[in-house]
């Protein structure tokens, strides 16, 4: 089929790295790998983060005239789209070009990632829920990948639910050589790896300061490394040089010794960047699902983090530590007995390698997008015959 793909939030060729624009990048692939023809649509952006009618009205205007110009460059086509599949839309960032489009062109319209949160009802972005809303009423097919997310969704969708996980290559990090980042230590390495974004990954990062400083003044003594990997790269500079001033003044009562900012990693150098740890620490304070947590998994890395629904549909029962309370020093608990036996390391590791692979793995989430996208086309048939 020839698929249009599109993201209103961060499209997958996205400047800016993020988890939304990694899971984009695997939807596509996947897409690609199930033999499908698949373009970006559009790059157009209907995210705010600071809600204004008049911002919403502008969006809504000139999202009508892409849609036009679209739907009329579809029908003159030699080869015309068969389905229309939109990526991520919620409240902040609702899909204004897909219901549009996908009806004029007669098209099934899907949704991948969507969410309809009830606590934007009464916030300042009660207008763009209403529109995410109607969207999923449009669908033919909708994926999930969050327990919460699908409740809210079934109320609303009249079109078959699927689940899709997010997922990882597992051979493209079993094909990579692990970078050394022990710096001649010998005790084990605790990674982290995060965007410096203010909100959830500062305060993450603030967390996990926290809990490793405290881990050293229990025991100055005992070997372990940590190693902290990200920046700021917000593209307003004031914002970016606040957050990394916050991050660097967190680790600051940290000796050199035992912590060091390793800088950005690029996309294609996190497999071997988190092969160099023995274990992968970050929080994820309020993080919806985080796919960090998933490719330290696949890097055979046991998880620490604080727990919450999202996260624990990301790691292995067996592969990692959700911390229930969220202080630094039940997490600074965790970190130290895991550092202390490495034999648990090891073990945590290698389940974390097997619900990748049975789970986790872009082959079993292909099977379940293949088998949803042939829902909705069945979906989008019967309505048609109505």
């Amino acid at each position: 089929m020839k698929i249009l793909l599109y993201a209103p939030m961060k499209h997958p060729d996205h400047p800016s790295p993020s988890g939304d624009r990694t899971i984009g990048r695997e939807v596509r692939a996947m897409l690609l790998a199930l033999g499908h023809e698949v373009e970006v649509v559009s790059r157009l952006s209907s995210l705010t983060m600071e809600p204004a009618a008049r911002s919403l009205e502008d969006a809504l205007a000139l999202a009508q005239v892409k849609a036009l110009t679209l739907t009329a460059r579809y029908r003159r086509a030699a080869v015309r789209p068969d389905l229309w599949i939109s990526f991520h839309l919620f409240a902040k960032s609702p899909d204004l070009l897909g219901p549009l489009v996908a009806q004029a062109l007669d098209i099934p319209y899907v949704t991948i990632s969507a969410s309809v949160s009830s606590s934007d009802r009464s916030s300042a972005f009660r207008a763009g829920l209403a529109l995410a809303r109607t969207a999923i009423r449009r669908c033919d097919a909708v994926f999930w990948n969050k327990p919460k997310d699908k409740k809210a969704i079934a109320r609303l969708a009249k079109c078959p639910l699927e689940y899709l996980p997010p997922s990882v290559d597992p051979e493209r990090f079993a094909a990579a050589r692990p970078l050394d980042l022990r710096a001649g230590g010998a005790g084990p390495v605790i990674a982290t790896l995060s965007l410096w974004r203010p909100g959830r990954k500062v305060d993450s990062l603030v967390f996990l300061a926290r809990a490793l400083t405290i881990l050293h003044e229990r025991a100055p003594g005992a070997p372990w490394l940590a190693v902290v990997a990200g920046d700021a790269t917000a593209p307003d500079p004031v914002v970016a040089s606040k957050a990394r001033a916050d991050v660097r003044a967190a680790f600051a009562g940290l000796p050199a010794a035992r912590g060091r900012f390793h800088g950005l990693v690029a996309p294609g150098e996190v497999p071997a960047f988190l092969k160099g740890a023995d274990a992968f620490a970050f929080p994820g304070l309020r993080e919806p699902l985080g796919m960090v947590f998933l490719e330290a998994q696949a890097a055979g890395l046991p998880v620490v983090a604080v727990g919450n629904s999202g996260i624990a549909t990301m790691v292995s029962k067996d592969g990692a530590i959700l911390v229930d309370a969220p202080e630094p020093e039940d997490y600074a608990d965790a970190l130290a007995a895991l550092l202390a036996d490495r034999e648990r390391r090891a073990r945590m590791g290698e389940a974390a390698l097997r619900f990748v692979a049975a789970e986790r793995s872009q082959a079993a989430a292909r099977a379940h997008l293949a088998e949803g996208l042939a829902m909705a086309i069945e979906h989008h048939r019967r309505r048609r015959r109505r």
